[in-house]
């Protein structure tokens, strides 16, 4: 029975060091950390054990959700510094002649056309897939895609747009 005792009495340490743990990632700076600093975080997490089974899933789904913040947050960075980039390439790109501004946009516009045609086949794909467990997967995974083809459609219509923006600018 002492041995339960010390057994629960690390458990309980455990939740305390998984708590805290939580309080430093909600409060770092992620944007200076980056990636790197997600990974530690998710090392130190995995370092500490168990805890009380009782408070196991509660504590798991705060973790999951402070780190998808994270990973949140810096995608969102990611893709306005990705914006920031082209705005830079389409100067340049303007500043060395119209043409290859204008080859810039016309393959980022077959993108979005070859984009919107993948997205309406993986839709049209869902429809054929039966009612079982093994099609339920694979439909959550057809539709992360679409998802992920939508972002990346939304980022080429951006940039798209910009190019358009700084030709009339002339």
């Amino acid at each position: 029975s002492r041995h339960f005792a010390a057994v629960d009495d690390q458990y309980g340490e455990n939740l305390r060091r998984k708590e805290a743990l939580l309080e430093e990632m909600a409060a770092a700076d992620i944007l200076a950390g980056g990636f790197e600093m997600i990974r530690d975080f998710q090392r130190r997490w995995g370092e500490i054990g168990f805890v009380p089974i009782k408070q196991k899933e509660a504590i798991q789904k705060r973790y999951k959700e402070v780190v998808d913040k994270m990973f949140d947050t810096l995608r969102g960075s990611e893709r306005d510094r990705s914006m920031d980039r082209f705005k830079e390439k389409v100067s340049s790109l303007k500043a060395s002649g119209d043409r290859r501004l204008r080859t810039e946009r016309d393959r980022l516009y077959n993108k979005v056309r070859q984009l919107e045609q993948d997205i309406a086949l993986l839709e049209n794909n869902i429809g054929f897939f039966s009612k079982s467990k093994n099609a339920e997967a694979m439909i959550a995974e057809v539709r992360a895609k679409i998802e992920r083809a939508k972002q990346e459609m939304q980022a080429a219509i951006e940039k798209v747009k910009l190019i358009d923006q700084e030709e009339n600018k002339e």
